[in-house]
């Protein structure tokens, strides 16, 4: 129930005060926001994630090439993702 509550109350921040909804990842792990309010906003955006059991914030910057903007910046919120290896990947490296 608290982690309902807690995203009930991020959901409401989102489109009150960064006025956009989130958009699913490919991988349904997460969620993105690509708005410039999003990044203004991602103090406070992150305080509410943390309230999520097992959930955290990961900002991406603007990304250009050859003076060309090519991505613009980014916020991911959702499940922590697990890169690390276990045991037996790791010894045998």
């Amino acid at each position: 129930m608290k982690n309902k509550k807690a995203k009930s109350k991020l959901y409401n921040f989102i489109l009150s005060q960064i006025g956009q909804k989130p958009m699913k990842t490919k991988s349904g792990k997460g969620y993105m926001l690509y708005s410039p309010k999003a990044i203004k906003h991602v103090q406070h955006l992150t305080e509410l994630v943390e309230q999520v059991e097992g959930w955290e914030v990961k900002v991406y910057d603007e990304e250009w090439d050859k003076g060309r903007k090519t991505k613009n910046a980014s916020v991911y919120f959702g499940q922590m993702t697990d890169n690390g290896v276990d045991e037996d990947e790791f010894l045998n490296d």
